[in-house]
C-alpha cells in the first residue's frame, strides 16, 4: 500500500509537470500582446473560481504522525465531495491579502493506511460538516499562492477492528453500555467528534483550472474514552445472563491489545499534496 501511494504521488507531480510544460508551450504561440492582456484577466477569473468551490475535488495523498506508539506508517488517500466557499476579492485592496472561507460537506472524506502493531489496517473517515477560514496571499499574477488557516468539523471514522481473538479468547472494545428497562445494547461504533486543522499551503496551477498544491499542518481530534472487553463478558451482560457490567480489560495485562481502537486520536502532525480544480 506505502508503494501504490508513493507511485500516486510520483505520478501527480509527473502530470502536473507535463500539464505546466503544455500550458507553456501553448502560450509561447500566441501573440505576445493578446497574451498579456488575456493572462491577467483570465488568472484572476480562474483563481477566484479556485477559492469559490466545488464537487469532487481536491484529492490529496496526506502523511500523518500518530501519537499513538501502537501506530505506524499512517497515511490517507481522501477527497472532497462538496466545498462552498466567499471571499472579498472583489472588494480588497490590490495588494491586500484574500480573506476566505467554506463550509464543506464531507469535504475531507477518504481511506487510511496504517500497521497497527505490525498489522495492516485500513479506516474510513470524514470530515461531515466543517467550516474554514483563512488568509491567501496571490503570487505570479494569480497563477499560484500561499495560505494559511483554520478548519473545525465533526468528524467520524470507522473503528480499526470488530473484535480481536488473542489467546484463544475474542476481545471487543465498548464505548458504552446502555440498559432501557431490561434491553440491554452497547456502544461499539465510534461516535461523532470535534476536529481541528491549521495548516498551511501552497501551490502553483499546473494546466487550465487544476492546481497541484503542497500542505503541512496539524489536525488534532478529540476522542470519547472507550475500553476492551472480554467479548464473552459482554455476551452474557446484553443476554441477561450477567447483573454487572464488565469490567475492562486491563492495560496493563500482557496481551497485545491495541491502546485504542480508531485511527485518528489527539494530534497528528501532517504533510499532503493535492490536485483539483478548487480549493
Amino acid at each position: 500500500m506505502k508503494t501504490r501511494i508513493t507511485l500516486i504521488l510520483i505520478s501527480l507531480l509527473m502530470i502536473g509537470g507535463l500539464f505546466a510544460q503544455y500550458d507553456r508551450s501553448s502560450s509561447d504561440n500566441r501573440t505576445p500582446v493578446v497574451q498579456e492582456a488575456t493572462r491577467a484577466v483570465t488568472n484572476e477569473s480562474v483563481f477566484a473560481d479556485f477559492l469559490a468551490g466545488g464537487y469532487l475535488m481536491p484529492i490529496s495523498i496526506n502523511y500523518f504522525s500518530s501519537d499513538s506508539d501502537d501506530i505506524e506508517g499512517l497515511s490517507s488517500v481522501n477527497l472532497s465531495i462538496l466545498r462552498w466557499g466567499i471571499n472579498n476579492m472583489k472588494i480588497r485592496g490590490e495588494k491586500a491579502p484574500i480573506v476566505m472561507g467554506y463550509l464543506g460537506l464531507f469535504d475531507n472524506a477518504g481511506l487510511t493506511y496504517a500497521s497497527v502493531k505490525d498489522e495492516e489496517k485500513t479506516a474510513f473517515y470524514a470530515d461531515i460538516v466543517s467550516a474554514y477560514a483563512g488568509v491567501t496571499y496571490p503570487v505570479l499574477n494569480y497563477l499560484g499562492y500561499v495560505n494559511v488557516g483554520a478548519k473545525l468539523s465533526a468528524f467520524t471514522q470507522t473503528p480499526l477492528y470488530e473484535e480481536i481473538e488473542l489467546g484463544g479468547a475474542k476481545y471487543k472494545y465498548v464505548y458504552d453500555f446502555e440498559d432501557d428497562n431490561g434491553d440491554r445494547t452497547i456502544k461499539e461504533s465510534t461516535p461523532i467528534t470535534a476536529g481541528l486543522e491549521l495548516a498551511a499551503r501552497g501551490g502553483f496551477r499546473v494546466y487550465q483550472n487544476f492546481f497541484l498544491s503542497l500542505t503541512a499542518g496539524m489536525r488534532y481530534n478529540t476522542a470519547r474514552d472507550g475500553n476492551w472487553y472480554l467479548k464473552s463478558d459482554v455476551d452474557d451482560w446484553t443476554s441477561g445472563n450477567a447483573i454487572f457490567e464488565p469490567d475492562p480489560w486491563l492495560p496493563a495485562a500482557t496481551l497485545p491489545l491495541p491502546e485504542r481502537n480508531t485511527i485518528f486520536e489527539g494530534a497528528s502532525p501532517f504533510i499532503g499534496i493535492s490536485l483539483g480544480t478548487n480549493f
